[in-house]
């Protein structure tokens, strides 16, 4: 039997010969490889970081991340130009008691983002460059959370905890107190048509919002300069034309492009490109595999063949997208040992 020697990078994201894709889990300058996120998750050590190739990788509900972790996956959009497709997980996330400082990046997530319980909060956790169902955070002390940079498919109820939500393209916003809404694309709302509700003591700036009822039961906010269609106006709303807003709107969809048309240039300071910004490549600063070729066998002298072409993004916004490198990276196998 004849093994194939690769680079790390090649280890953790290439798809040799049928094998199924491998995690890294890396603490400091310790790497430990993993076959699925649940053992990923169990062996991972407080503070390590999860790197998920592109792929597909299930998750049962009854996992609970209970240490200090980071997600980090190589992107969600379509267009990533990975190789290997994007990072999705299926099921749902539960971040629990002792996974302060947590984070998630750069996944595709089939159901929910859990953060926190009844019982206990979860302090300091991010999730950025994601594209996920809805985010659900359970219990009103949760400090310090930051969600920023993702497409949010359904209603999100934050539990009355004070999160930043900024610069996304959610459903709607659910109960937020002491909170940051800035610079969002609210597209959708309640039974009632209701978009942002249950806000308390919190800035609400710079959005956009597609209902026309887009506040209910928001209390001691300051709510200024967010663009509508109609309903009740804020200090300096700007009423639009929905229709002639964006370049190309599809709702909570990468394939969207909200940025604005020439109608609508003079308000930069509002809605996703606004504020810190927004990118529209939505990939972490990892490398990924944007092109590779391997050969079905090995040749006369025993090499296998293989040519890898490796893009490093180095998460930067660079005229709305991700900056970054691509170079090709043709990898030698050297001589495959016998076993």
């Amino acid at each position: 039997m004849k093994k194939v020697f690769l680079s790390l990078v090649v280890a953790m994201l290439a798809n040799v010969n049928g094998i199924a894709q491998q995690i890294a889990v890396v603490k400091g300058s310790a790497t430990q490889v993993c076959q699925t996120l649940t053992e990923a998750i169990e062996c991972a050590q407080e503070g390590s970081v999860i790197y998920l190739p592109g792929g597909g990788f299930s998750i049962a509900d009854s996992v609970k991340i209970n240490k200090k972790l980071t997600i980090m996956g190589i992107g969600h959009k379509i267009d990533s130009g990975n190789a290997d497709g994007n990072t999705i997980i299926g099921g749902n996330l539960h971040f629990e008691a002792g996974s302060d400082g947590s984070a998630l990046i750069g996944c595709y997530v089939i159901g929910n983002v859990n953060v926190g319980n009844e019982k206990m909060p979860v302090n300091d956790f991010t999730m950025k460059w994601c594209n996920v169902n809805a985010v659900s955070v359970g219990n009103a002390q949760c400090e310090n959370m930051i969600i920023n940079q993702n497409y949010v498919r359904s209603q999100s109820n934050f539990g009355g905890a004070p999160v930043k939500i900024t610069n996304n393209v959610i459903y709607n916003i659910v109960n937020v107190t002491l909170g940051i809404i800035k610079n969002n694309i609210v597209v959708g709302g309640d039974q009632n048509g209701c978009a942002v509700i249950f806000i308390r003591n919190s800035t609400i700036m710079y959005n956009v919002v597609f209902s026309g009822y887009y506040l209910y039961d928001v209390r001691d906010c300051i709510i200024s300069d967010n663009m509508k269609t109609s309903g009740h106006f804020g200090q300096n709303d700007i009423p639009v034309e929905l229709d002639l807003l964006f370049v190309n709107n599809q709702g909570v969809n990468p394939n969207s492009d909200f940025h604005f048309t020439e109608n609508y240039q003079e308000y930069s300071n509002i809605g996703i490109y606004g504020g810190t910004g927004f990118s529209d490549g939505a990939q972490p600063p990892v490398p990924f595999i944007s092109h590779k070729e391997i050969a079905e066998q090995t040749d006369a002298a025993g090499k296998l063949k293989i040519f890898i072409k490796v893009k490093a993004s180095d998460g930067t916004m660079q005229g709305g997208a991700i900056g970054g490198s691509e170079q090709d990276q043709p990898v030698n196998s050297g001589d495959e040992e016998g076993m």
